[in-house]
Formats: structure tokens, sequence, C-alpha cells
């Protein structure tokens, strides 16, 4: 994915933004949350395509709304990507973020899909929401729903299937395993090997 662009922006008590003027007008009765992103990946392609396809698709620009503290929404908008608050008090938690790129995934290969299939995909949207559980505390539940008005019947399941062929999906399906460690920790022998790599001498000890 490459970023050709990045401007924040911080609402004003009275709910206007600050900094640089985007080329895309704010909505008349929200605030503009605090990130505007230039992406330009083709949707569907990258770490978002379907395994074993071969679908193409021109860029797509995405605007992603938080709903509330356990929900977005994510649909396609002329111009470059946007993330909007409808309040100014409203910040992007990280779980916002995991749902924006299950959000974003989805979409990705769904957009894709429909240009294989001559579709248009211009209406749709996908909304993400979840629930949190205990022990560990950790969100236990991701309901993703489509809305498609344009799209025809016959074709419905078919784009259930293809809702589940994102990366992002089948992440969360099959978690990773994750290592922390302590990169000030390193061991003398493991920093050694690091310095040689990059063609500098050991120091002695």
């Amino acid at each position: 994915m490459k970023r050709t662009s990045a401007v924040v922006r911080k609402p004003t008590a009275a709910g206007k933004r600050t900094g640089p003027v985007s080329s895309v007008s704010a909505p008349s009765s929200r605030t503009r949350a605090s990130i505007t992103t230039f992406f330009h990946e083709p949707a569907g392609r990258g770490h978002c395509h379907g395994e074993n396809q071969s679908w193409t698709s021109t860029a797509i620009a995405v605007k992603i709304t938080l709903l509330s503290d356990d929900s977005i929404r994510l649909e396609p908008i002329p111009g470059p990507m946007t993330i909007e608050a409808l309040s100014a008090d409203q910040s992007y938690s990280p779980f916002h973020m995991v749902a924006s790129g299950l959000a974003y995934c989805t979409f990705s290969v769904m957009y894709a899909w429909a240009e294989y299939a001559k579709l248009d995909a211009d209406d749709l949207t996908i909304d993400v929401a979840w629930t949190f559980a205990d022990d560990p505390h950790r969100v236990d539940r991701y309901d993703v729903r489509f809305n498609w008005p344009s799209l025809p019947a016959k074709r419905l399941q078919a784009a259930k299937r293809v809702a589940e062929l994102c990366t992002i999906h089948a992440t969360l399906r099959h978690p990773p395993t994750i290592d922390i460690t302590d990169a000030a920790a390193e061991s003398p022998v493991t920093a050694d090997a690091h310095a040689q790599a990059d063609g500098v001498e050991p120091v002695a000890r």
C-alpha cells in the first residue's frame, strides 16, 4: 500500500477543522475526524485479494464513519480516503482501527469481484459492529453487514462467499502467533550477528 500524503486535522470547539483545507468538503452536519489519508492501492489487490484469484481493479477511495464506540461504516466516495466521527468528542480507537481493516479488506475483494462480474458496486457499503467478552477482556464477535442495493438477487449468495475471501477475515478466523520482545534486551551474541550482517565489526567486550 503506497501512502502519498497524509493530513492531520483537529476539530475546534465550534466543530470546524483546522490546518490545511482538504479537496473534499466536510459534511454539513458532521465534524471531520482527525485523519485524512490518500491511498493509491487498487481495491482487491495486494494483502486483501482472494487466494488464487486474478481479479483486477481500479483504485477506489472510501470513507469510514465512526457510528459509535463499537461500530463503523465504510462507503465509497470520490476523492481521498477519509475517516470521520459524528462528534468532535469521539476518538478513533484501536478497536475502530481493527474493524476498519476488516471492513476495507472485505470491501476490496467485493469491489474487485464486482468489476470482474461486470456489476456496479458504487452503492456498496460495509458496516462492522463488535461486542466484548472478559477473561481476558477482548472482542469476541464481529458483525459484518453489507448493503448493496443494486446487487441482483441471484448474485447475493455469491457476494456473501466473496466477502469471506479477504485476508483480514482469514487472519481473524485463524489468529496469528504474536511474539513480544524487548529490542533493548537483545543478547550480545545476537547483536554481534546483526552487526556483522550489516558489515560492522563487533565491539570488543
